[in-house]
């Protein structure tokens, strides 16, 4: 004041610390991935962004980024002292993984699965189901499923993974059918009919009259198998088989050519088959038999056909002449005086014997001497060569 009086006070300021803090070492996770956050201190922590996290008011919350991002901690204890640290978390990224497209196969084979790209250095391949692929560990695998499967692949590095998926159909393979085993004659054709595909093969082919249809004409010399494949819609293709079995022609004999004077009959007898007939049927006593009588009355050939057990069928011929009667000639009756003679002459012969033969100095000649005592008949048969 005006009288330089003087007075004095005091103030204490108290200086609190800091509060403790630690947000923890920077940590790394693969896209999607949740972390834990391992932060200590003294106070109450509040975290910033939030977010992302599962709890931003505690010291351990469940972060999940999406980017790689900085977080920061403020931590204040009871003196509202407040004190702040960071961490951050790094996002990697997923390792490039391509199972590639979906394919389609028949039963029974097989299909590289796999996209490009495939790999970067150091990726770690594990394909499932591994029972049905080749080697699960490597980018492309070979794999044989039958039946439609879908093919998951996992791929790893050191930090991160990738997964994809790939589906592999399977078509069943088309039910082929050839048509049971036929049995031809030598000679002879058939038909063969395959079904259950659009389009067919067949072989061998040499004795077909086209191997890409489903019914080629088949005429075989041998018993042959033939084996048809076929191809359905899809492209998948499967085969079946049949035995054209070619039977031998039976032995048909009908014996050797024989000839007859006209008026006579002849046996013919045909061997070689099981079942015959003959032709031409007329002048014979049966056509249907092996043995037959045969009365022709001009020179006539004969068919013999003969069918065996397997009903094939073989033809011979026989041919049965027929000779004309000769024309034969004894002259004019003739007029003697008892115990005179006199000769007899016959003609148009090549033999000849004359009845009764008791009073002729030869009866079989031509012209013997006769010294009949009585009026006598003589009659003399005449054959030809």
């Amino acid at each position: 004041d005006v009288l330089g009086c003087t007075d004095s006070d005091s103030i204490i300021l108290t200086v609190n610390p800091l509060p403790i803090i630690d947000a923890g070492e920077d940590l790394w996770v693969c896209p999607g991935d949740n972390i834990q956050l391992n932060a200590s201190g003294v106070g109450t922590p509040i975290w910033f962004p939030t977010n992302e996290l599962s709890d931003p008011n505690i010291y351990t919350p469940i972060s999940t980024p999406l980017d790689t991002a900085v977080y920061v901690l403020t931590v204040t204890d009871v003196n509202l002292c407040t004190l702040t640290d960071t961490l951050t978390i790094y996002v990697n990224q997923n390792v490039p993984t391509d199972a590639g497209n979906d394919t389609t196969i028949c039963f029974g084979d097989s299909v590289v699965i796999g996209g490009n790209p495939t790999a970067i250095d150091g990726t770690i391949y594990a394909w499932t189901p591994a029972s049905l692929i080749v080697d699960p560990s490597v980018s492309n695998p070979n794999v044989f499923p039958s039946v439609t499967t879908t093919f998951y692949v996992i791929t790893a590095n050191d930090t991160c993974s990738g997964l994809d998926s790939v589906i592999v159909h399977v078509n069943l393979l088309p039910i082929i059918d050839a048509g049971n085993d036929v049995e031809i004659c030598i000679g002879d054709s058939t038909q063969l009919l395959a079904n259950g595909g659009t389009s067919y093969l067949w072989a061998p082919s040499i004795t077909l009259t086209d191997e890409a249809i489903a019914n080629p004409m088949a005429f075989p010399t041998d018993t042959t198998e033939y084996i048809v494949s076929a191809t359905d819609i899809n492209g998948c293709a499967s085969s079946d088989t049949i035995s054209v079995i070619v039977n031998t022609l039976p032995s048909a004999f009908a014996g050797n050519d024989v000839a007859i004077c006209f008026g006579d009959t002849t046996t013919l007898t045909a061997t070689g088959g099981l079942n015959y007939s003959w032709t031409p049927i007329d002048n014979l006593s049966n056509s249907l038999n092996a043995i037959t009588q045969s009365f022709p009355i001009i020179t006539t050939e004969y068919i013999a056909t003969a069918t065996d057990t397997n009903g094939c069928i073989q033809s011979d011929s026989i041919v049965v002449t027929v000779n004309e009667l000769p024309i034969g000639d004894a002259v004019a009756d003739i007029t003697i005086c008892n115990g005179d003679s006199t000769q007899l002459n016959a003609t148009g012969g090549d033999t000849y014997v004359w009845t009764p033969n008791a009073d002729l100095s030869n009866p079989n000649i031509a012209d013997p001497w006769a010294n009949s005592i009585v009026t006598t008949n003589y009659v003399v048969l005449i054959t030809d060569i």
